[in-house]
């Protein structure tokens, strides 16, 4: 492997193994209580702005603008929107002129990259003001006088693709699922996948709520006893970068008994894998996971679970996803990585994380999310899908909800395809995030187009020799 390679795929590693982004990250928060959180935010603002390290320890402060003011393995925040920074380093002067010149980096190029337009309102990810005459199209009238879908919920400015499909009588074997979805980069439906692997009833309020019948303890808590703390979000959509205003002093149990309320807190999202909890037991491994490759590279199953009525962000996740629903509905909306520029990734400070209101989209500011592909999904309780790293998604959840997502670490890149020049386009500063996704996924699709018996990447050939009973024998949970 030359130098250049090796550097690639150090960078590569950093990137997925690093940037773990929260959850299928249905990210809530609500309007209605965004002044709450703007007045918590001073407190907490001056630790944003500490460059931490993947395991949270602070780094020596940079003068250097491209340097991230908040690194972590779920999180990248800059000093300023990707596109302001990088515009000014696509020049003779930082060497990027080369790589318009260069045939086998200037596809991945954007000539004229999408910017937002002016628009008369400020309607973005974390707020949306109205302003009047809006009502029309707001609420869906036919004397709207805007476009398709304007200020209306994301998915209904285009028409809406759907995913492949496999039912519960013939669900794919762990060699076919890596072959044709993870090596592929394919989303794909898994009808009737979470009831083969659990007893949805026992994650209803009551049966959470029993007792164990190995001990006198509740299910919802610690396997030995005690009160299993968790994070517990207080609003249905997102206001901030991160996760808060978070909700204090809640462990499972308490979180059961009041989260139907409508004063009490919205969302639990928390791992069910890194703490003694007792959930793990009524869990089994997903026949779609049971090979060696893909059982070791699971990292953790993180619980959503609320009482209806969020939407997330539109974003990514870097890793894989497969989301087994338990109760509730959810509608999926997917975009592969190559529509990262229509979905404006380049315009906000925080990676994997679109401008876009998926209320509210404001199509006067952000007009080519028209013309996005889009793909939808509807996940009905005892479902599966499987959501491949770096595929943009809204998730929009009704009814009491909860779903159980095994994030996962595959390997599905070689390092033949990356050239030198590719490297280095990948790395520059004055590369803009939505380029960089377009490498990545077509490095990734080439080499599952490309691969071979003999290649070196795993490729998932063999099923386990020994299932395990349930997910409590799993000994690979990450702790976070």
């Amino acid at each position: 492997m030359t130098t250049a390679h090796a550097s690639g795929r150090s960078m590569l590693t950093f990137v997925l193994l690093l940037l773990q982004l929260s959850g299928t990250v249905e990210i809530p928060v609500q309007a209605s209580t965004a002044a709450a959180a703007d007045a918590e935010w001073p407190e907490r603002q001056p630790l944003q702005q500490q460059a931490v390290d993947a395991m949270g320890t602070q780094r020596v402060a940079s003068d250097d603008e491209d340097e991230p003011i908040e690194l972590t393995h779920k999180s990248m925040v800059l000093r300023d929107k990707k596109f302001v920074l990088a515009m000014k380093k696509r020049t003779e002067a930082y060497g990027f002129d080369k790589y318009w010149a260069d045939p086998s980096t200037a596809p991945f190029l954007d000539f004229a990259p999408i910017a937002p337009a002016a628009s008369p309102r400020h309607c973005e990810v974390h707020k949306c003001v109205l302003i009047e005459g809006d009502e029309p199209c707001a609420e869906g009238r036919a004397e709207c006088e805007g476009p398709r879908g304007h200020l209306r919920s994301f998915g209904e400015q285009m028409d809406l693709q759907s995913i492949e499909e496999h039912h519960a009588a013939l669900l794919p074997d762990a060699p076919y699922f890596w072959r044709e979805h993870v090596a592929k980069y394919k989303p794909v439906l898994l009808r009737g996948a979470a009831s083969k692997v659990t007893n949805l009833t026992d994650w209803s309020d009551e049966a959470l709520l029993s007792a164990r019948d190995d001990a006198d303890h509740l299910r919802c808590e610690l396997k030995g006893g005690g009160r299993w703390w968790v994070t517990v979000e207080k609003n249905n959509r997102i206001s901030h970068n991160d996760r808060f205003p978070l909700a204090e002093g809640y462990d499972f149990c308490r979180f059961i008994r009041e989260y139907r309320h409508p004063d009490a807190p919205t969302y639990c999202i928390h791992s069910i894998t890194d703490t003694l909890s007792d959930l793990p037991t009524k869990l089994s491994l997903p026949g779609v996971l049971a090979c060696n490759e893909l059982y070791n590279s699971m990292h953790a199953v993180r619980m959503w679970f609320s009482r209806g009525n969020t939407t997330s962000s539109q974003h990514f996740d870097t890793h894989d996803n497969l989301m087994l629903q338990i109760d509730g509905i959810k509608d999926i909306y997917l975009s592969h990585p190559n529509e990262s520029a229509k979905m404006y990734m380049d315009h906000h400070d925080k990676y994997g994380l679109s401008p876009l209101n998926v209320d509210r989209v404001d199509l006067e500011r952000f007009p080519h999310v028209a013309n996005a592909s889009v793909q939808h999904v509807r996940l009905m309780p005892g479902d599966a899908v499987y959501i491949p790293d770096g595929y943009w998604h809204v998730i929009k959840s009704t009814d009491r909800n909860l779903a159980l997502a095994f994030e996962i670490n595959t390997r599905r890149l070689a390092p033949e395809p990356w050239t030198p020049a590719l490297n280095e386009l990948y790395e520059h500063p004055g590369t803009l995030w939505a380029e960089q996704r377009k490498i990545m996924a077509t490095m990734k699709e080439a080499w599952a187009r490309d691969a071979h018996d003999e290649a070196e990447w795993t490729q998932c050939k063999e099923p386990l020799a020994k299932m395990p009973a349930s997910l409590a024998d799993y000994n690979g949970w990450v702790q976070h």
